[in-house]
């Protein structure tokens, strides 16, 4: 098992902003065994958003594994953020 931090920078936007596109991101990659479904925690600090992960194997958050809405998500954050 492997630790992360997914970081989502809130400098143009509120986490409410981008909360539904978060929590489909997370629910995806859960779904898709990228990450351990589990209760994530959400940390906001300094304009950015921390979500603490474990992912299965080192490479996991690989973007070849990723499932098109995982992908599509991902694409939202960028554009939003």
């Amino acid at each position: 098992m492997f630790t992360f931090d997914l970081i989502v920078n809130l400098t143009k936007l509120s986490f409410d902003d981008i909360q539904y596109e978060v929590e489909n991101l997370l629910i995806y990659l859960g779904c898709n065994s990228q990450i351990i479904k589990q209760n994530h925690q959400y940390i906001l600090e300094d304009n950015q958003l921390r979500m603490p992960i474990i992912c299965p194997e080192v490479n996991s958050l690989a973007i070849h594994y990723s499932h098109r809405f995982t992908l599509h998500c991902l694409e939202q954050l960028q554009i939003k953020t």
